[in-house]
């Protein structure tokens, strides 16, 4: 059935405006953006950059969130779910999270080290034992995809996993490891086919990593492998894990790895850029990789790195809770200490630029002061493969989320960007 078009992000703002309150059922709550220090007025620009995007062909639709002290005081929709039917984004609906589901399974694993059941030193090979005795690749033939190694200098680690330092990439980043990685099965993605990661994860242990552990940052999956072992450790799959653990209790009920179709109708259709159409195109059927996944196939691939879908709300909450220190309306999933731990810089002299590194599971950014050295954090965050990104700022503590459906979207940097932008104009114009 066809959506009706809406607007509960602007409605819900005027809402606000006009009453002093907003719909609430006590668990996500609401404020107006004078009342934290945004200007409505400059808040608008966040619905006319992403209409901007939307004309130009960019992103067919997008939704956005903007929180302030713990409270949303802004949220839009606009443009199309599927443009091929013209039903509209809507703020319940459901978008593929990828590389975002990498925080949630990074939380995951900090709640096992918590209760002592893991170690961050543990080698990868106590829990699966095909990561012993790693090799480097030192030569490979992509005829045949025979390659040379050499020992690694150590054993990864689960520090090394949850910093993606291990040496472990991703395929689509790294055409050395690309055709070693398909010839093993490994895939990079969340999926519908008949595999687990279990046998996944065992294959990729045998292959060569791309550098020694600890040698540098190298994106890739090495997620799927901490969520691999979240399974072994506490005896459920990832997917019961986390909702049992995480997004049960933060009652995120539309955050999960698999979907029953009746909720095909709130599922954005994902996208790609066709260069030779120089317009986006359905995404199935025009890539490798199908995005039915969360509503078709065996739905028995939980990728901890990639493997989830939900609303924008949802991850909301999931972010407050970090802000907050592990807290979210009296739900625990961390200790503070532990969140502490996770937000702390360590990739030290391996960072990769002057302002970012990594944490346990997402960037950190901070500020730099007048003599150069790292100042307050100015942003927690990551980003999904599907066009999604979020936003932690501790130092005023403001979250902003932003989520469209384009694969690899070329034009990724600008929607976000923009987006951000347009959050600070409108917080910083406040306090001039």
């Amino acid at each position: 059935m066809k959506k009706e078009a809406s607007k509960p992000g602007i409605f819900l703002v005027l809402l606000i405006l006009l009453n002093g309150c907003a719909p609430d059922d006590q668990w996500i709550r609401f404020d107006s953006p004078e009342s934290t220090g945004f200007i409505t007025d400059s808040l608008i620009n966040i619905e006319k950059h992403y209409e901007k995007m939307i004309m130009r062909g960019k992103i067919p639709g997008a939704a956005a969130l903007v929180a302030k002290d713990g409270k949303i005081i802004y949220e839009m929709t606009t443009g199309y779910s599927d443009s091929g039917t013209e039903e509209p984004v809507e703020i319940n609906d459901i978008f593929r999270l990828a590389s975002m589901s990498k925080p949630v399974t990074s939380v995951a694993v900090m709640q096992l080290y918590e209760q002592g059941k893991l170690k961050l030193d543990d080698p990868v090979s106590k829990y699966i034992p095909s990561f012993a005795d790693p090799r480097v690749i030192d030569n490979i033939d992509l005829s045949d995809t025979t390659c040379t190694s050499e020992p690694a200098g150590e054993e990864v680690t689960i520090h090394h996993l949850l910093t993606h330092t291990s040496g472990i990439a991703y395929g689509d980043f790294n055409p050395v490891l690309a055709a070693v990685y398909a010839k093993a099965g490994v895939l990079d993605f969340a999926n519908g086919d008949d595999l687990t990661v279990e046998t996944a994860m065992n294959a990729l242990g045998a292959l060569p990593l791309y550098h020694s552990p600890g040698d540098k940052f190298t994106y890739g999956l090495n997620t799927d492998v901490l969520g691999r072992i979240v399974e072994i450790v506490s005896g459920m799959t990832l997917g019961e894990y986390v909702n049992a653990n995480i997004t049960g209790p933060l009652k995120m009920d539309d955050t999960r790895y698999f979907f029953n179709s009746d909720i095909s109708d709130r599922l954005v259709t994902a996208y790609i850029y066709s260069y030779g159409d120089s317009a986006l195109v359905n995404m199935k059927g025009n890539s490798d990789v199908d995005p039915s996944y969360p509503v078709e196939g065996a739905k028995k691939y939980f990728s901890g790195g990639s493997g989830m879908s939900g609303t924008i709300r949802d991850y909301f909450v999931f972010a407050q809770a970090i802000l907050n220190g592990g807290i979210y309306n009296g739900v625990r999933i961390l200790e503070p200490e532990t969140v502490d731990l996770m937000c702390s810089d360590h990739l030290g002299d391996i960072a990769w630029s002057d302002i970012s590194t990594f944490g346990y599971g997402f960037s950190i950014d901070r500020r730099r002061n007048d003599d150069d050295t790292p100042g307050d954090i100015i942003r927690l965050g990551w980003a999904g493969a599907y066009n999604t990104w979020f936003s932690i700022n501790p130092t005023d503590n403001i979250i902003a989320i932003s989520m469209s459906q384009v694969f690899f979207n070329p034009f990724e940097d600008e929607v976000n960007n923009g987006f951000i932008q347009a959050v600070n104009s409108a917080y910083a114009g406040s306090r001039k």
